[in-house]
Order: C-alpha cells, then sequence, then structure tokens
C-alpha cells in the first residue's frame, strides 16, 4: 500500500451517495439483543435532523460491557443504515465462536474487523488500515459504528480514549454521531473462547432480570481536525512502509497524534456527559477545562 494521502472523499459528490438502508439480515439478528431487556428508551432522536443530507456518519459509541454496542445497533439501524466495526477474532471459530456466532447471523459482509490478539483478547496496536474497508460503505451511504474506547468490564468509561472513531471520520471527512447505552443494571461479560460460558450465564440471567436501557443520541457534528487526521495518516504510513522519517517530519507527527488524541478525547466527553455520573469514571464532571480525564 503507497503512503499517499488518506483517501478524502469530494462532499461535492455527495448527492451521489446511494439511498440505502441496514442489511434486513442483520436487523433480524440484533432483534435478538431485546430479549435483554424490558424496555428500551431511545433518547435525543432528533438529533438526527441535524444530520445534513448526503453526509458521512460515524457512530461513536460506549463499549461498557458486550451489549453496548448490538444495542446501539439494535436501535440506531432502525434510524439509519449501519454496518458494524468488531473485533478481528470474531471471524474465527476458533478465536471467538461466540463471537463468529453473531456474525454469521448477522451477515460478515456487515461487519468490518479491527485487530484483536487471540491469545491475550486484547486489541493490537492501532492499525489505521483496518478502517480501509469501511470508506466504501461509508461513500455507499452506510454509517459505521465504532466503539470510542477498548472494551471494558467495570460499568464505568476508562481513562483512555481510542482513536479508532475520530480518525475514520477524519479520513472520510464524516460528521460523529456520538451514541451511549446505558443499561440501569450491572453487566458482567468477558470476551474470546475464555467467557463463551460465562457469557452464555450472563445473557440467561439478563433474560431473567430484563433490566430496562437508554440510548442516547448526541448531536452530530465534524471534528475540526479532519485535515491533521489525513496527515496523521499520510506520516504513519510512511513510517510503516520506509521505517523512517525526517526530524521535522516525526515532531509533526508527534503533533498530529496529539490533535488525533484530543479529537478522541472530546469524543468520550461527550459521551461521558450522556451517560450516569456513576458511570463516567475519569471523564465523570471534574475533568479539566482541556477535557482531559480527571485522574486525580
Amino acid at each position: 500500500m503507497s503512503f499517499d494521502h488518506a483517501p478524502s472523499p469530494d462532499q461535492s459528490e455527495s448527492e451521489k451517495i446511494q439511498k440505502t438502508e441496514t442489511s434486513k439480515r442483520l436487523l433480524m439478528a440484533l432483534e435478538s439483543t431485546r430479549l435483554n431487556f424490558s424496555k428500551i428508551e431511545v433518547i435525543g432522536e432528533d438529533n438526527l435532523k441535524e444530520i445534513p443530507e448526503g453526509a458521512r456518519v460515524v457512530i461513536a459509541v460506549d463499549h461498557l460491557n458486550n451489549l453496548s454496542i448490538p444495542t446501539a445497533a439494535l436501535e440506531m439501524g432502525r434510524r439509519l443504515p449501519i454496518q458494524i466495526s468488531n473485533q478481528s477474532t470474531q471471524f474465527s471459530w476458533k478465536e471467538n465462536p461466540g463471537g463468529r456466532v453473531g456474525v454469521v447471523v448477522g451477515g460478515e459482509e456487515n461487519f468490518k474487523g479491527i485487530d484483536y490478539d487471540a491469545a491475550t483478547n486484547e486489541p493490537r496496536s492501532f492499525n489505521p488500515e483496518n478502517f480501509d474497508d469501511m470508506l466504501k460503505p461509508l461513500e455507499e451511504g452506510y454509517a459505521i459504528i465504532v466503539a470510542a474506547h477498548n472494551p471494558v468490564n467495570t460499568n464505568e468509561l476508562p481513562e483512555k480514549a481510542g482513536y479508532g472513531a475520530a480518525y475514520l471520520a477524519g479520513i472520510a471527512d464524516a460528521y460523529i454521531l456520538p451514541v451511549s447505552i446505558n443499561i440501569k443494571a450491572e453487566v458482567h461479560t468477558m470476551e474470546g473462547k475464555a467467557g463463551l460460558l460465562k457469557n452464555v450465564k450472563a445473557a440467561i440471567d439478563m433474560m431473567k432480570n430484563r433490566p430496562e436501557a437508554e440510548v442516547t443520541i448526541g448531536k452530530p457534528h465534524k471534528l475540526g481536525e479532519e485535515k491533521d487526521i489525513q496527515q496523521f495518516h499520510f506520516l504513519f504510513m510512511k513510517r510503516k512502509e520506509t521505517g523512517r522519517l525526517s526530524t521535522e517530519e516525526m515532531e509533526e507527527f508527534k503533533r498530529l497524534r496529539a490533535s488525533l488524541n484530543e479529537a478522541s478525547n472530546k469524543i468520550m466527553q461527550e459521551l461521558a456527559e450522556m451517560l450516569p455520573e456513576e458511570k463516567r469514571g475519569a471523564w465523570s464532571n471534574q475533568e479539566t477545562e482541556e477535557g482531559q480525564p480527571n485522574t486525580s
């Protein structure tokens, strides 16, 4: 792959974006998620009217448990045409049989993998190439659901934001649509093969208790760092393919990485403000003026 600048779709072509809809197969698969809840309330639906016609959209979602992403997809898929970014291990029966079932039932073409290490069940280092396959669906009119941070099992936001949602919005010149998921019960789940049996037990317990859930849709917006993120892509790929950057380029790369981190932090702060105080973690109301997490 060349380290040319990341593709930057021409907004003048926006009227050519196909009118499309969420795959019926995916919607049917997601319906099983509804069985976990007695009620799902959707808040902020009017904010969807603020998305310009033909605009590309990245839906940034919290990932406090295994139900966060499917619950977001369940409700957003009925309001916008969606596809979902997911863990690469979920494409393998051996590495993640539970996740693989979901991908097969929902239709493999509706999922875009993010690099995961099957042995540690942790995301690998940030890889911009993971997002290349998401550009075409965005151009076709699909919104892509991306977790705003690495999955946690603590029912509160982690201190560190993920780069994925901000990066994808930047290289695709897309709007960010923050969506928070508040399940009104503690949900403890595990990813991967090791957690399969525990996940089954957790799912049964959920279906017995069936708590309520809230899906809150925030206001769509541009990040304002799109050009920085596109230049970050260029330098990232150059360093990966040539193994070096000039001193000036390295300084610029560090500045651009800080810009990407700032954009990612803004998304986390937005999600925190949409969640109950007890689920905000380091992003509570005591955050610093710069929008950084509160680590005191």
